[in-house]
């Protein structure tokens, strides 16, 4: 079996405050399906649904800034998928952004490693989730922030790839960006989110997920010593 991939992604932002769907996304062959909620953090969170009746698991705790926003992780294993995924999300003045990730190769029980999370203090560019440390080889680790302002040209570092960003919108919707990385080999990991305009309002969450096997590591060769 093959390291673990990513099959695909949707996202999306409420555009009245209460309900939010991502569009359709072709999840065959996904094992394991992410998805990464931001929200108002004062509101009681409700469940995520999708158009496979999958039953998600929520990550706890979800973090939030203490004022605005707060960024959740649920995610299901082992779903029922087909060409045409979507989820959604219903919770009046909640502003929610949703994002939906599928990936193949994702352990298919006792897959939940291990988590972490942060917020912003006072008016930033930059944020870090906190340090997590896989515990094997192989991990696939998602970061996920919302984000209660408008701010521009959000990215990550690390190694992850960005995967969307959902855009602040006032009385609409929260901001959340979602980025993930296979770590073929395990180590300690904090990744720094950043963006241009400051906020006061944002909350970082990094989880991490056992592979169904261990990885293929990319093989190394020998220097060649030729005799001049």
């Amino acid at each position: 079996m093959a390291n673990i991939a990513l099959v695909a992604h949707v996202a999306a932002g409420s555009s009245g405050g209460t309900t939010v769907t991502t569009p359709n996304a072709n999840m065959v062959g996904a094992d394991f399906m992410f998805a990464a909620l931001a929200d108002l953090r004062s509101t009681t969170a409700v469940n995520i649904s999708d158009t496979e009746s999958n039953t998600y698991t929520n990550t706890s705790p979800a973090y939030n800034d203490g004022s605005l926003s707060r960024i959740r992780g649920s995610y299901v294993g082992s779903p029922t998928v087909d060409s045409s995924v979507a989820a959604s999300y219903t919770l009046t003045n909640s502003f929610p952004s949703l994002a939906l990730a599928g990936f193949s190769g994702v352990k298919a029980s006792s897959f939940f490693d291990t988590q972490n999370g942060n917020h912003t203090t006072g008016s930033s560019t930059s944020l870090q989730p906190g340090s997590v440390t896989p515990s094997e080889n192989g991990c696939l680790i998602v970061a996920a922030m919302a984000i209660g302002t408008v701010v521009t040209n959000v990215q990550i570092d690390s190694g992850f790839t960005l995967l969307d960003t959902i855009a602040f919108l006032n009385g609409n919707k929260f901001g959340l960006s979602i980025a993930y990385k296979v770590q073929l080999v395990a180590a300690a990991i904090n990744p720094t989110w950043s963006w241009t305009v400051s906020s006061s309002f944002a909350s970082a969450g990094i989880y991490v997920f056992k592979p169904a096997v261990a990885p293929t590591l990319p093989e190394t060769f020998p220097a060649l010593m030729i005799a001049g």
